[in-house]
């Protein structure tokens, strides 16, 4: 699929996310994992405000228990969801999200990036 075609179907399925919530949770996920690679598109074109949409979207759409069911799925899209917003400047809601993933990661190496990410926003917010 390419790249214009999929930013324009995540773009078309936005004005429905809000009736989404009684689709069968395969479904939802099947739709987050668009969402969240239509994030990775628009981060690739360093379109950070369309990714944060994006990735906001994709982890909406994942059920409550989404750290226990979803978790990598989940894990991915927080981590590029707080890249997006540190690169849009807001450094608190991206340190927001890295906090929470610190405590549901699984592992160091799932915590590493997280971590490197929070040094660097702590480091250059002053």
């Amino acid at each position: 699929m390419g790249d214009t075609m999929l930013l324009f179907i995540a773009d078309q399925m936005k004005h429905r996310i809000a009736d989404m919530e009684d689709e069968c949770p395969k479904l939802r996920i099947d739709i987050a994992n668009l969402y969240y690679l239509s994030g990775m598109k628009a981060l690739g074109y360093s379109d950070y405000a369309t990714s944060r949409s994006y990735f906001k979207a994709a982890l909406s759409l994942l059920p409550t228990d989404r750290w226990v069911s979803q978790y990598k799925l989940c894990r991915h899209i927080s981590l590029k969801l707080a890249k997006s917003i540190y690169s849009c400047g807001d450094v608190e809601e991206a340190q927001s999200i890295l906090h929470e993933m610190l405590e549901k990661c699984l592992s160091i190496e799932d915590r590493l990036p997280v971590q490197a990410l929070l040094v660097t926003s702590e480091y250059y917010q002053y």
